[in-house]
């Protein structure tokens, strides 16, 4: 799933800090969000095709618990199978999913 800042493999030093401000400019707004306003926001992030927002909403949407959100961006982007494997696994390990996003 996409969470966190994007890292590029081979990507320069410079490059990775644009992206790491993009995505916490991003965050901080998908954190301030209602949820109705994250569903927003995944909808520009998938039309628009904007990694940082959509990292950033799916990684706000993980912290908050908004399950729902998570299953709207998995439908549109034909993951529901990915979803559901990761929830099983973390069911299996007992992993907190709140400490995939770094909110726990």
């Amino acid at each position: 799933m996409p969470l966190g800042p994007e890292r590029p493999e081979g990507a320069p030093a410079a490059d990775l800090a644009v992206l790491a401000a993009a995505f916490r400019g991003a965050l901080e707004r998908a954190r301030a969000a209602s949820p109705a306003g994250r569903e927003q926001m995944l909808g520009d992030a998938l039309a628009y095709r904007d990694e940082a927002l959509l990292r950033a909403v799916l990684s706000a949407a993980l912290e908050a618990g908004q399950d729902a959100l998570l299953d709207v961006w998995a439908a549109r982007e034909g993951r529901t199978a990915l979803l559901t494997e990761v929830r099983a696994l973390l069911l299996r390990t007992g992993i907190d999913p709140r400490t995939l996003a770094g909110a726990a």
